[in-house]
């Protein structure tokens, strides 16, 4: 069995770490897997560049963008917005790899064009890592629940008009899904599950209910006593926050949680913060305060977690969060958002704590609680991960479900 995984990173980003980690659960299980990325950070060879399009689908990719980008000028940084309507040569790189399985990950950013997915002639997986598989062209629709009917008057877009690029790009979608014979929908999270059976594009395929997984021979509790060694105050509470872009992606939350710790602060000051994934800026929070850059190497970052007292991960939307399961591996409580696919990893006073919805004061009070209570909760974090998100077992529903399409 041939498994080729296809993802616009091989290892940068939330998604593309999930993806990595099942394709090394599954070569350790003896399954040949390829890759096809548009970016490469790693010398692995069995990934590979996608081929570059030729010069006349350059041509009409550059006037189609052209005329895309003049309505995604009105978005706001904070949404990220993909269209893949450019034109590509995806198919003539699955032909020549000739898998027994496609597996599509995270392809926005034009990766794949959507049509292309009618000319594939294999068994399809697609596993969603955020929503735009069944949006007009959001990943992240927080309130907006258009793609459950018709886009169009894209608040995203501040467009008012019916007939806009959301809706263009959500029909194409409906168009084209619904004649492709052989594909199964994966989502990682409960809520994502959810969502994905309301939208109209998926409502009527098959939808599973995978969680991502973590290597929990590498993710696991190393020494507490360790502070020193990434400069963190010895008689101090440390409250950890991180992850790829952390004080740059709006939807991650960090003013939310620095507006937590400023709450904090009013009553006790035993706090110490500490950032990774961002570089060293200027922040407004009166506690010292760390910046550990970004870490890459994974037995590195659970030392981390297991030196420091809490996690908490304020983002405004999520599906699985790799840190929230890194952190929990690591033998670290968390403290989140009752949002999106966080329930599934945290329960409430158990292995963390769920903060109500963007609630600061409900936050600052979950991290004082977890801080007065982590001896309670810390017998309960590291087995919770291991009862449902060890990769190896996960690789193995996956080459389960392989075997059932091929």
């Amino acid at each position: 069995m041939k498994i080729l995984f296809i993802n616009y990173w091989d290892k940068t980003g939330g998604a593309a770490i999930a993806a990595h980690r099942l394709y090394r659960g599954l070569l350790n299980r003896g399954v040949k897997v390829e890759y096809l990325v548009q970016h490469k950070i790693t010398d692995d060879e069995n990934v590979h560049l996608v081929s570059q399009p030729g010069y006349i689908n350059k041509i009409v990719n550059k006037y189609s963008e052209k005329k895309i980008n003049k309505e995604k000028s009105k978005l706001e940084t904070m949404f990220p917005w993909s269209i893949n309507l450019n034109q590509s040569n995806i198919i003539r790189d699955i032909k020549k790899i000739n898998p027994d399985v496609v597996h599509f990950h995270w392809i926005g950013h034009n990766l794949v064009n959507i049509g292309s997915f009618l000319k594939i002639n294999k068994p399809i997986v697609w596993t969603l890592h955020d929503s735009w598989a069944f949006t007009g062209g959001c990943h992240i629709p927080y309130d907006c629940r258009g793609y459950e009917n018709e886009c169009g008057s894209c608040p995203q877009l501040k467009s008012d008009k019916v007939k806009d690029l959301s809706s263009t790009v959500l029909e194409e979608k409906q168009k084209t899904i619904s004649q492709v014979k052989n594909i199964t929908i994966v989502c990682p999270s409960k809520w994502l599950t959810v969502c994905a059976k309301k939208s109209s594009v998926l409502k009527r395929n098959t939808i599973y209910n995978i969680p991502n997984g973590l290597n929990i021979n590498v993710f696991k509790e190393y020494d507490s006593g360790n502070k020193k060694r990434f400069g963190f105050s010895k008689n101090k509470k440390i409250v950890l926050f991180g992850s790829v872009g952390s004080l740059i992606d709006e939807n991650k939350g960090a003013a939310l949680l620095l507006e937590a710790i400023r709450r904090l602060l009013l009553t006790r000051n035993d706090i110490e913060l500490a950032i990774f994934g961002s570089e060293k800026r200027n922040i407004e929070v009166d506690c010292n305060t760390i910046f550990l850059g970004n870490i890459n190497d994974e037995e590195e970052l659970s030392s981390i977690y297991s030196c420091v007292d809490v996690f908490v991960a304020p983002s405004k939307s999520e599906n699985l969060p790799n840190t929230v399961l890194e952190s929990l591996a690591s033998g670290t409580p968390v403290v989140a958002f009752n949002i999106g696919g966080i329930p599934d990893i945290i329960t409430h006073k158990f292995n963390g704590y769920l903060a109500k919805p963007f609630d600061v004061n409900d936050l600052s009070d979950g991290i004082g609680w977890v801080l007065d209570n982590k001896k309670r909760l810390e017998s309960n974090t590291s087995k919770s991960i291991k009862e449902k998100f060890d990769i190896e077992n996960i690789s193995e529903t996956y080459i389960k479900l392989y075997n059932e399409i091929i």
